[in-house]
């Protein structure tokens, strides 16, 4: 129901010239994709040691943590920049 809900908010953003929408979407996009990031990252987490990571795979949450970080940072930066343009253009 979220992504349906991004891709409508997306859609209606885009078509009625809507920064506040499209930025919503865009939040919408990055819930569900923490949400799949969170449960993939556990679920690779909780794997037992092997003889290949003797120590287990409990450093890949923090991986997981940062890259997420990253990439609402970088969606962050493209909705501020594009208004930076539209408002110097307009």
């Amino acid at each position: 129901m979220g992504l349906v809900l991004a891709a409508i908010k997306l859609v209606v953003g885009y078509l009625g010239r809507s920064r506040a929408l499209i930025g919503s979407g865009m939040c919408n996009l990055s819930d569900i994709t923490s949400a799949l990031a969170v449960l993939f990252g556990t679920a690779i987490v909780l794997k037992p040691a092997n003889p290949r990571y003797q120590y287990g795979l409990g450093k890949l949450e923090f991986i997981v943590q940062i890259s997420m970080s990253g990439l609402m940072i970088a969606g962050t930066l493209v909705v501020i920049f594009s208004s930076f343009l539209a408002s110097v253009n307009a």
